[in-house]
């Protein structure tokens, strides 16, 4: 009775201490410990601490790298573009034109694989599946912005596929002595097209019905992106209508700017790659290109406000 009678009352004191901060200084409570002291009728209103985007965006990425590790189908679509580099092996012994080898020049294009085969394929399936499961609706719900939940989807296939790259570079290296001309203008393309393809996924998703649908539609745009963009077919044996609407698409342009950054030779806009280019008057030439992978950026980045939260059974 007498330790009830203690608790009460210093849940009482507690109580007042803390709520009204009417406790004198230096006073204690019957269980000895001192009351806090404070203006009369102060309140402590703090709520939850704030946390803001880029440490949302860190956290749900490092949640995407664990899950993508987890995820058999990821890594399939993260291992096919090795295969496809690795093809270039033979090719290797001729020349498209001379001091350039054939083998050397596909696996290079193969750099724009990467972007295009997990930026589809693996954004528009988990993505769909998470809003068939109403994940990301009570992430939304929650005050969690969707640049926070897109982000980090593209924040892991940007890093899985800098892993790709290194090893396809790493190929190239051992198998053709080939090193980049110019390695940040052959890192930025393959950063810009795998956000605007990401944000493409992530907006064609609202023409797929469940996860099983995305992975069956995703190859219609899969395949249209790989056929325009000069890794199935040269653009220059496609009619030239054809080949100059392809390069105003983000991946003709980057397999362009790539070939040409990590080769140094005229392969943009339509070159043979008999000239060689470097320093500024490969940036020159590669603005062009870069300017088309930024302006698709931005409109697929408009499209994702048209992103359909609820279910499509749900309609």
């Amino acid at each position: 009775m007498s330790a009830a009678r203690n608790a009460g009352t210093a849940g009482t004191d507690h109580g007042a201490g803390s709520a009204t901060g009417t406790g004198a200084p230096g006073s204690t409570r019957d269980d000895g410990r001192p009351v806090r002291s404070g203006p009369v009728g102060a309140t402590d209103v703090r709520g939850p601490r704030q946390v803001g985007l880029l440490r949302q965006t860190y956290e749900f990425s490092r949640a995407e790298a664990t899950l993508f590790r987890r995820y058999r189908t990821a890594l399939y679509f993260a291992l096919f573009p090795l295969v496809l580099a690795l093809l270039g092996l033979a090719q290797e012994g001729t020349e498209i034109v001379p001091g350039v080898d054939a083998g050397a020049h596909y696996t290079v294009g193969a750099l724009m694989m990467a972007p295009l085969f997990l930026s589809i394929m693996h954004v528009s399936n988990i993505v769909t599946a998470r809003r068939e499961q109403l994940v990301l609706k009570r992430l939304r719900v929650a005050g969690t912005a969707p640049a926070v939940m897109f982000g980090a989807v593209i924040v892991s296939v940007v890093l899985v596929t800098a892993v790709v790259s290194v090893l396809i570079g790493a190929v190239l290296y051992r198998h053709f002595g080939v090193v980049p001309v110019d390695p940040v203008l052959v890192v930025l393309p393959i950063l810009l097209v795998t956000v605007a393809v990401s944000l493409f996924a992530i907006a064609f998703t609202r023409l797929c019905r469940n996860a099983e649908s995305a992975q069956m539609l995703c190859f219609l745009p899969l395949m249209l992106f790989y056929g325009l963009s000069g890794l199935m077919l040269p653009l220059e044996l496609m009619p030239d209508r054809l080949a100059e609407i392809a390069r105003y698409l983000p991946a003709a342009a980057g397999v362009e700017i790539v070939t040409a950054a990590y080769l140094g030779r005229d392969f943009v806009g339509g070159g043979d790659g008999s000239q060689a280019l470097a320093g500024a008057d490969l940036w020159a030439a590669a603005l062009p290109g870069l300017l088309v992978i930024t302006v698709w950026t931005a409109v697929f980045a408009y499209l994702t406000r048209f992103f359909r939260w609820d279910p499509r059974e749900s309609r």
